[in-house]
This record gives structure tokens, C-alpha cells and sequence, in this order.
């Protein structure tokens, strides 16, 4: 019982501090954000949180230096302890250059101060994600994902698959190592039955799995989502 809770746990602080959200919480400044890379050649939707709630509405954002890079409009979605969070497609283009930029959102009470945010020189790509051992009753679960590097990336023998299995009000999310072969990486992660405890996910037959990965550069792959039932 102890495991499996301090798995969640450990595997909770772990997304939380590793690329995926950026914690500041301090007033005027940007609350989270994730992810902090943009890859270039593709639009990557931007999730970020703005503190002081409906007093500070999002206007838009200013990355620096904008050469190559192209911001959406910001969608509101919920509201959580007062913090709200948005939605921003950013394009960037394949020439874009690689490297570090700022970032600033501009609100109804002014503008945040500048966080860090990435363009990779090279992308990675995933796909064709499926459950290969998902029992009722087991202990873990299987999964696959095809990936492929463009550019001069390198994947690495043991990519980190970032997970989040959701069958219900509480999802299970978490990272663990994968495995390579041709091509293809497979990774196991903890039953959800298994994880006792307070935060414990909830269980249901049919859930959604989604996925991303970061090769042995720490470059973060495209988000994946597929069907998932336990039998």
C-alpha cells in the first residue's frame, strides 16, 4: 500500500516539476505553464494560468524574439483556486530559430514578467498508440507507441513516456522509462487498482490513455490519445 501510494506521489511531483507545469505563484507573474518547448513545424497548444482570476484576463501573449512564431488567440477554459486557465495555439515554422525565448502574457492588469521557453533544433514524433496488456485485475499495464526523430535527435535506449490514464474523475498520471526496438517503445505503468490512498485514480472499464514522450535530449514529443479497456 505504501508503494503504490508513494508511486503516485513521486510520480505526481515528477510531471509537475519536469516540463510539464512551471510553478511560480506570486501575483503578476504566469501561475503555470506547459509545455515549455515548441516544436518547430507544428501549432502546440500552450496551457497557462494567470493568477488574480477575472481581475486579470488574458489578452494575449509576446514572445521574444517573434521571428518564425505566430500566437493564437487565448480560450479561457476553468477556473481553479482563482487561478485561471487558457488555451493558446503557437505555430512555429521549420526554420525557425533554435534556442531560448521569452515569453510575457499581457492581461487586463498589464503584463506578467517574462518566463523561459524553447524551440528544439530537432522534433519527435509519436503515434500508433495502443494497449497491449490491459487485464481487469492485473498488476500493470502494457502500452506501445511508434516514434521518430526529424532532425538531429537522438531517442535513446530508455525515452520517458509522460502518462496520464483517465477512467474517470481522478486520473492516474505519472512518467516511467521506456524500451526501444526498431522503432518502437514500449512501457508499463502500475494498475490503477493497485494505487491506494487519498489521490488514488479512479478504476472503470473503459478509459483514455494519453501520452507524450522526451528523447535522451529532454525534447518533448507531441501528445497522443487512445481508447483503453480493461477485460
Amino acid at each position: 500500500m505504501k508503494a503504490t501510494s508513494m508511486f503516485l506521489a513521486t510520480a505526481l511531483a515528477a510531471l509537475a516539476l519536469t516540463g510539464e507545469a512551471r510553478a511560480q505563484g506570486l501575483p503578476g507573474i504566469i501561475e503555470n505553464y506547459y509545455p515549455a518547448q515548441l516544436a518547430p513545424g507544428q501549432t502546440t497548444t500552450l496551457n497557462l494560468a494567470i493568477p488574480n482570476g477575472r481581475q486579470n484576463m488574458l489578452t494575449g501573449l509576446e514572445i521574444a524574439p517573434a521571428a518564425g512564431v505566430t500566437v493564437g488567440m487565448p480560450k479561457a477554459s476553468d477556473v481553479r483556486e482563482g487561478v485561471i486557465w487558457y488555451q493558446i495555439p503557437i505555430t512555429v515554422t521549420t526554420d525557425a530559430s533554435a534556442g531560448k525565448r521569452t515569453l510575457v502574457a499581457v492581461g487586463t492588469a498589464g503584463k506578467t514578467l517574462p518566463v523561459d521557453i524553447t524551440i528544439p533544433d530537432h522534433a519527435l514524433m509519436i503515434s500508433n498508440l495502443k494497449a497491449t496488456s490491459a487485464p481487469a485485475n492485473g498488476k500493470t499495464v502494457e502500452f506501445q507507441f511508434t516514434a521518430a526523430e526529424q532532425g538531429t535527435g537522438t531517442l535513446g535506449t530508455e525515452p520517458m513516456a509522460w502518462f496520464s490514464l483517465n477512467c474517470g474523475q481522478t486520473p492516474e498520471v505519472g512518467v516511467v522509462k521506456g524500451k526501444v526496438a526498431n522503432g518502437v517503445v514500449t512501457a508499463s505503468i502500475p494498475h490503477p487498482r493497485t494505487i491506494t490512498g487519498p489521490a488514488a485514480p479512479t478504476f472503470a472499464a473503459k478509459c483514455e490513455l494519453q501520452v507524450h514522450a522526451t528523447d535522451a535530449a529532454g525534447v518533448e514529443s507531441n501528445p497522443i490519445t487512445a481508447p483503453m479497456e480493461f477485460k
